[in-house]
């Protein structure tokens, strides 16, 4: 259970947990120029299964990237795990 304890610590601090919050919080969307209610949640990404590079032959260059639905906001980008048909984070 450390072990899982110790991955969660390195995923959170690769993926600047802290700043994201921070600026997720701070972020107030307007949509036609109305402010909108915005949520805090936490995504946690633990492995890929199965993946494939684009030449369905070799292994994909892993990452995972996070927008907000409504505005097309690009939030996060994870660190990319090269080569890994199985990859974890």
């Amino acid at each position: 259970m450390s072990a899982a304890q110790a991955c969660l610590e390195d995923l959170s601090l690769a993926m600047e947990a802290d700043v994201t919050t921070r600026i997720v919080q701070t972020h107030k969307p307007r949509i036609n120029g109305v402010e909108k209610l915005r949520h805090i949640f936490t995504v946690t990404v633990m492995r890929g299964e199965n993946l494939l590079g684009k030449g369905l032959n070799k292994p994909a260059d892993a990452f995972v990237i996070i927008t907000d639905r409504e505005t097309g906001d690009r939030l996060l980008k994870s660190r990319t795990v090269l080569g890994a048909e199985d990859p974890r984070w």
